[in-house]
């Protein structure tokens, strides 16, 4: 009976270790994003830092967001680019958009305007 009660304390010490090792993932990725995500991080590059697959990421992704993780990289490029735009308008939006961690002048442009709904010079001038 001993040797079962210890058996059945490790597995709950276990089990909860991994749901414990679980909740934390998300916190590890929204933090790993957010120190990275103007360099230019793809989600292989996070699949691989966690030691998770891309549907595990997906996963994860939908619950802590509600959108996928390149969309939420985009969105916070572009609410930086924002904030760069109205802080300092002798800013370029070339420069803005290495800033962002676009190295592409004309995808910056397009993604930029699908979510503030106006190109980047429009944006500076109206803020």
């Amino acid at each position: 009976a001993s040797n079962l009660m210890h058996a059945i304390a490790s597995y709950l010490c276990l089990e909860r270790m991994v749901t414990l090792k679980a909740e934390d993932l998300p916190v590890k990725i929204d933090q790993f994003i957010c120190a990275h995500y103007t360099e230019n991080i793809r989600v292989a590059t996070i699949c691989k830092k966690f030691g998770i697959g891309k549907t595990k990421l997906y996963e994860i992704a939908k619950e802590s967001y509600g959108i996928g993780i390149s969309e939420l990289i985009r969105k916070m490029r572009i609410k930086k680019a924002t904030s760069l735009l109205e802080e300092d308008p002798m800013l370029s939006v070339s420069e803005v958009a290495a800033l962002c961690g676009y190295s592409d002048y004309n995808y910056f442009i397009t993604v930029f305007k699908k979510i503030a709904g106006v190109p980047p010079k429009k944006y500076a001038r109206i803020h």
